[in-house]
């Protein structure tokens, strides 16, 4: 066979269109889902933290409070599972505490909302919940479920630093599940100092499933099947195709000679 520049350089295109397509193939499948992920749960939170201009954020209390002049506006955060298995337990997380931001607010910067005994329970994907709702130095918080068990890992009453960033005050419970699938609900409701009615008040919908409801997820189908994936062998094809009519066009040409056959 004699060389000749203008194959070689045909050859060349040829090795870099196959590397493309084999290169698609990888970049495409990379993108096809292998298992399906639970989302990163975000926080829900309907109390707003002020922003620096001064506009208006949202103060939860129960319904009929009325603020008082020894109450401080405080943030509260609820973590939370959102789903157990039948039996099995986990843990309730609190933190109270007054972010700076909240230190040169008085009561007119504030839209106040009022959580009724019979509000709806908050729901969805979440497993932190914010609010901006009144605190005091001493408060006590109650979390209780019709059909959870419930036991308190730190006291139910506690000191909290009301000073703009200190550290804050934490409660925490361990939760056992009940051995019965369904919706449930917990309620988490806070008082300050002797006061015997809550300040707020919420409840927090979680899910409680059966073991078989936690197996292994299916393996994904075979590469052919997912998404993207018969389009990559269409594109690999098609490729192959037009390399086997490129040579044989250079073949026909004379550009490539045919080895010569044994006599």
């Amino acid at each position: 066979m004699r060389k000749n520049p203008i194959a070689i350089a045909a050859i060349a295109v040829a090795i870099v269109l196959a590397c493309a397509g084999v290169g698609m193939m990888f970049s495409v499948t990379s993108l096809a889902p292998t298992h399906t992920e639970t989302p990163t749960p975000q926080p829900t939170a309907t109390a707003k933290i002020p922003h620096p201009t001064g506009k208006r954020t949202e103060l939860e209390t129960a319904a009929g409070t009325e603020p008082k002049p020894t109450d401080t506006f405080g943030e509260i955060n609820v973590s939370y599972p959102v789903r157990f298995s039948v039996g099995s337990s986990d843990v309730v997380r609190v933190l109270v505490q007054r972010p700076p931001a909240l230190a040169s607010l008085g009561m007119g910067d504030f839209d106040r909302i009022p959580i009724p005994p019979d509000a709806p329970p908050i729901i969805g994907a979440t497993s932190l919940y914010r609010a901006t709702i009144l605190i005091w130095n001493q408060m006590r918080l109650e979390l209780t479920s019709p059909t959870f068990s419930i036991s308190p890992i730190y006291p139910a009453e506690q000191s909290v630093n009301t000073d703009p960033g200190a550290d804050p005050a934490v409660w925490a419970w361990t939760v056992v599940a009940p051995e019965t699938p369904g919706l449930h609900v917990l309620v988490l409701q806070v008082f300050l100092g002797d006061d015997a009615a809550p300040v707020w008040g919420r409840s927090f919908q979680v899910e409680v499933v059966g073991t078989d409801a936690l197996a292994t997820p299916t393996p994904p189908p075979p590469f052919i099947e997912r998404p993207g994936g018969k389009v990559v062998i269409g594109a690999i094809t098609t490729i192959i195709a037009a390399l086997i009519g490129l040579f044989g066009t250079l073949v026909g040409k004379g550009i490539i000679l045919k080895p010569k056959e044994k006599e």
